[in-house]
Formats: structure tokens, C-alpha cells, sequence
């Protein structure tokens, strides 16, 4: 499970970078593969630096806290200022607080500090049901809006969607099946003997069975309604007359 959940934190990354190069292009009108891929490696840098800057520093003052209540409340507050750092130099929000928390589960979690450790464990548990309950609330708001949008065009979403799904699906196994060679040529030149899942049966089931969370919902909530120029986002121009009706 925890191979799984760390493929699926990192998909989640990677798609959200990528998604926000798509909607800056699709907003601004204009795009171009060189620049795109330029600004891509530049943010990842920032990023990463920045989550390792604001995890080292998070790091040393809950070493000076020492309190289990005061240091999970620092760890509630450092991914949003990672966050807001990133964005702030042109770099990735995302990946920033990806690497900060990263750096802190690796390097701030004593091992035995038991009671700060369950006490974080259960922290963010809640945190993580709570987003994704208000996630998936706020689809639930969208949904009359989506069904009324969407009146007579059934037959079009539907082929749309099982289109995107076909696509996803496909993708995917064609990411894993070579990450999988690979995967088995390094631990092989490893020669240890650790377990990991790199046959072909544990990779059908990664494939077909990979996490879903609640990154495509926030994604889909986060499409804007309008270009820079003040025309209708694609599908996006129908959903605002819609609710303007």
C-alpha cells in the first residue's frame, strides 16, 4: 500500500504542474513547447530548494519546541508558507510542499517520540478526511449546474469521458510497463535482497488499481470560466450561461 500511495503522491504532483502549464496556455492563448519545458525545470528548482530550505528550518524549531501540540502545529503551517514561497519566486506550490514534507517525515519524525508521532498520525488523518469530504461536497454543489449544462448532450460527455478514461488507462500502462523494466535492471544491479513489486502480475495490479484521491476533483473545480482576453474557457463559456440562466 505504501508503494502505491507514494506513486499516487507523486502522479498527483506531476499532473498538477502540468495541469497548471495547460491552463496557462489555454488562458493566455499563446504556447510554446521550449518555453513551457524551460519554465517546467526552473519551477521544479525553485521548488525543490524551497521545500528544502523551509524543511530544514521547520525541522530545527520544533527540535526547539519540543512540545508535541506546538509541533503539529507548526507542521500544519509550514506547507502553507512552502507553498506561498514557491509561487511567489515562479516556482512550483505543489512540489514545494511535497519536498518539505518529504524532508520532515524523513528528518523531524523521532522515532521515539511515540506520543508526538500518534498525535500527528491522527491529526492529519482527520485534515485529510475533512478536505476530501469538503472536496467532494463542493462537486456535489456543482452537480444540478453540471446536469443542467449538460441537457442534450449526453451522448457527446459520455464518448468525451470514456474517451479520457481510455486514454488515462492506456497511458498509464505504458508508463509503468517500461518503469518496470527499469525498475528490475536497477535491482538487479543492486543485488540485494529486498522485495519489491516488479512482476508482471503486481504491475497490472499498480495499473489497474492505482490511487485515486481527491487531486482530479480540485483540479476540475479550479478550471476558470475565461481566458485573459474575456472569451468563455473551452466548455466553460456554456457552464456560466448556464448558471447566469
Amino acid at each position: 500500500m505504501s508503494i502505491l500511495e507514494g506513486e499516487g503522491l507523486f502522479n498527483d504532483v506531476t499532473a498538477i504542474v502540468l495541469y497548471n502549464v495547460a491552463i496557462a496556455a489555454a488562458v493566455g492563448g499563446s504556447f510554446s513547447a521550449w518555453d513551457a519545458g524551460l519554465d517546467l525545470v526552473l519551477s521544479a528548482v525553485v521548488a525543490v530548494a524551497v521545500g528544502l530550505a523551509l524543511g530544514w528550518g521547520a525541522n530545527k524549531l520544533m527540535d526547539l519546541l519540543g512540545d508535541a501540540t506546538l509541533q503539529i502545529g507548526l507542521s500544519l503551517l509550514v506547507p502553507y508558507a512552502s507553498y506561498v514561497l514557491a509561487e511567489e519566486l515562479h516556482g512550483s506550490g505543489v512540489l514545494a510542499v511535497l519536498t518539505t514534507a518529504l524532508f520532515l517525515v524523513e528528518y523531524a519524525t523521532d522515532a521515539d517520540d511515540v506520543m508526538t508521532r500518534l498525535a500527528g498520525h491522527t491529526f492529519w488523518d482527520i485534515v485529510d478526511t475533512l478536505v476530501t469530504g469538503v472536496a467532494f461536497g463542493l462537486v456535489g454543489l456543482e452537480l444540478h449546474n453540471a446536469v443542467r449544462t449538460a441537457a442534450g448532450h449526453w451522448g457527446e460527455l459520455l464518448t468525451w469521458a470514456a474517451a479520457i478514461v481510455g486514454v488515462v488507462v492506456l497511458v498509464r500502462l505504458l508508463w509503468l510497463l517500461p518503469a518496470t523494466w527499469l525498475t528490475q535492471r536497477l535491482h538487479a544491479a543492486r543485488d540485494t535482497a529486498e522485495e519489491i513489486p516488479v512482476s508482471w502480475r503486481e504491475t497490472v495490479v499498480m495499473w489497474w488499481s492505482g490511487m485515486r484521491g481527491v487531486a482530479s476533483v480540485a483540479l476540475a473545480l479550479a478550471i476558470p470560466l475565461e481566458t485573459d482576453a474575456g472569451a468563455g474557457f473551452p466548455a466553460g463559456a456554456r457552464s456560466s450561461s448556464s448558471r447566469s440562466a
